[in-house]
């Protein structure tokens, strides 16, 4: 094979797993698109940001340095929407007087008798309960492992938690050279009011020719649950950390509504633009234009020199101060960057697999203590059967979940986000003819899903409880349990878990 052919092949290969523009006894449960984005890269889709008890859609943000977005908070606290709980616990609901406990929604429970926080009280936002009339001020706390000091978070973990998430953009060296690097974090409560949420611009990862293709009003921009350059919650924590990996033809942001998410629920959350693989450089490689010159990187790695400044805390990262638990950790990664990055980490405790490219099953390595790996079921890059197999291959604890009618794409942002006319970035770049996005869809795909935006919904569900599980020391069994993800997700074909 010629230089060429291999060259090819390799782009090919890595495409695919690319995020693209993006019981001891096992228990099978079977119930019941678009792309990535033409304009620039990954549009996740963001769900309404609950502000107080008041739903407001994001406006999107057209600028790549995250340009804000014309939202508004409107409240000192976050407000978090929990989908109720265990069915046996009491939440403190404090109304307005002594010692209320209400509804079935809530982990928190207090003594009948007991004063109560005051519902609506200065700064406090209050977490609703889907289970009845019980709230829990968002200002509860909860401990977390080795004595970490957290915030109550819903039960469900589909639901936001109830901290605003900070976002900075940083520099640091990575295995391929200099490397832009997001962050994303709990900020301090309260720090978000009067801010507007920021936004990114997926053309910034296109070339100038073909950035100039699409039409302003068919820009695709992808809003932020999160807002720029807060001060993080010095009040809380330490918090555990995630580093995340964008597959090939990929970007930071390409799974930012998971990453936005974990970061409310209390993690601080790290994503690269991998060089050598990233949009900008997979498209200087088929349609010409400026890259960064790096040829190949390895996903390992720089993850693990992610990992090594969390816990040297080099200047870049000093805004997290010594808020960052380093003793708890965990990688993940979509399609390249979980097949080559994630699965092959060692020292972390958890591990989320998203369409991993190869089937590849991480070590057994000491203090793991939790593996997830989600894929579509059409997915046509690499196959169900092959994550499967990784599945049965990796050590315990460890979940599987197969969605139906989800391809390569579904489990990020790409295939649900969509501009104002309904597009999703990849409708937007076939229509007016980008090369790079042409080329990303030569490659992988978004599936036949009726509802796209289950993909990212199941993705954090299943992966924020078991981060929580193995990283805050919290008990998810329940949100865990077979019924629960079948009764929540259509979409679910397959779950497997063991034990």
């Amino acid at each position: 094979m010629d230089a060429n052919t291999t060259k090819t092949t390799v782009w090919s290969l890595a495409f695919a797993c690319s995020q693209l523009l993006a019981c001891s006894s096992q228990t099978s449960v079977t119930p019941g698109a678009q792309p990535m984005g033409a304009t620039t890269s990954p549009s996740t889709a963001a769900a309404p940001a609950a502000v107080g008890s008041a739903t407001v859609p994001p406006t999107p943000a057209t600028s790549m340095s995250m340009t804000p977005v014309a939202m508004s908070t409107g409240v000192a606290g976050s407000s978090v929407a929990s989908s109720g709980g265990r069915g046996g616990a009491s939440s403190v609901a404090a109304v307005g007087g002594a010692g209320t406990v209400a509804g079935a929604a809530g982990r928190s429970a207090a003594a009948s008798g007991t004063s109560g926080a005051t519902a609506g009280a200065s700064g406090t936002v209050a977490m609703a309960g889907a289970g009845g009339a019980g709230t829990t001020p968002a200002t509860a706390e909860a401990p977390g492992c080795d004595g970490a000091k957290l915030l109550v978070t819903p039960d469900d973990p589909g639901a936001r938690g109830p901290w605003a998430v900070g976002a900075k953009t940083v520099t640091l060296k990575l295995a391929g050279g200099m490397t832009t690097v997001e962050v994303w974090y709990p900020a301090q409560l309260g720090s978000e009011a009067g801010k507007t949420k920021a936004g990114y611009d997926l053309t910034e990862w296109l070339s100038a020719s073909d950035k100039a293709k699409i039409p302003a009003a068919e820009n695709t921009p992808q809003p932020c649950d999160c807002y720029r350059d807060l001060p993080i919650d010095a009040a809380h924590g330490p918090y555990p950390a995630v580093v995340f990996a964008h597959g090939l033809a990929a970007f930071r942001t390409g799974s930012l509504t998971t990453m936005t998410h974990w970061a409310s629920r209390g993690f601080i959350v790290l994503a690269a633009d991998h060089l050598g693989f990233n949009l900008r450089d997979f498209a200087a490689s088929q349609c010409g234009g400026q890259g960064s010159g790096v040829s190949q990187i390895s996903y390992l790695a720089d993850i693990n020199a992610e990992i090594a400044a969390l816990k040297s805390k080099p200047a870049e990262l000093s805004f997290l101060g010594d808020r960052v638990d380093s003793a708890h950790i965990g990688a993940g990664g979509h399609s390249m960057g979980a097949g080559t990055g994630a699965t092959a980490v060692t020292g972390v405790q958890a591990i989320v697999l998203l369409a991993e490219l190869l089937g590849a099953s991480p070590s057994a390595s000491p203090g793991l203590k939790g593996v997830v790996s989600i894929a579509g079921m059409d997915d046509s890059v690499t196959t169900y059967a092959a994550t499967a197999s990784a599945y049965d291959g990796a050590p315990q604890p460890k979940w599987l979940v197969g969605i139906k009618g989800g391809d390569h794409l579904d489990v990020i942002d790409i295939c649900s986000q969509t501009n104002e006319k309904g597009q999703t970035s990849l409708d937007v770049g076939m229509k007016n003819g980008v090369c790079a996005i042409n080329a990303v869809l030569a490659l992988a795909h978004c599936g036949t899903m009726s509802e796209p935006k289950q993909g990212p919904g199941i993705v954090n569900y299943v992966s924020t409880a078991v981060l929580e599980q193995a990283l805050q020391c919290k008990d998810r069994s329940a949100e865990l349990a077979d019924a629960a993800l079948k009764a929540k997700f259509s979409a679910v074909a397959e779950y497997k878990h063991s034990p």
